[in-house]
């Protein structure tokens, strides 16, 4: 392999004591390679310097990303969908296990005695409404 295209490997830390020794001798020989190392230290050391505080970052990131404020609402109707369905099952399963049932055809009384509300209030309908 040529001396030059192990570059990156150089650059990147990726060589053994060996191989730097090698490399180190071919900078001072190749101007191509030594302005390439320079360049990179240069940037490197640059881009180390330029690390902007995570306030600033995030604030970018904040304005810059797509929003969607319309799933952020459905988000918050369905747990009120939820919030509403658990309240009515709860309310529901407490009165009907306590005897307190909201069904209309949930009682005690015989036929007869429904049947003899049901003429006195025919009784009243008829006094009340004519």
């Amino acid at each position: 392999m040529n001396t030059c295209n192990k570059l990156p490997l150089f650059l990147h830390n990726e060589m053994n004591e060996k191989e730097i020794i090698e490399f180190n001798a071919h900078i001072l020989t190749c101007k191509e390679c030594a302005e390439n190392v320079e360049i990179f230290h240069t940037i490197s050391a640059q881009k180390q310097k330029k690390n902007l505080p995570a306030n600033v970052i995030y604030g970018i990131f904040d304005k810059t990303t797509r929003k969607k404020p319309f799933w952020n609402f459905l988000r918050a109707v369905e747990f009120g969908f939820a919030a509403a369905a658990c309240l009515f099952i709860g309310v529901f399963t407490y009165s009907t296990v306590n005897g307190n049932s909201l069904s209309y055809f949930d009682t005690d009384a015989s036929y007869e005695q429904i049947a003899s509300i049901d003429a006195n209030l025919d009784g009243y309908e008829q006094i009340y409404l004519s």
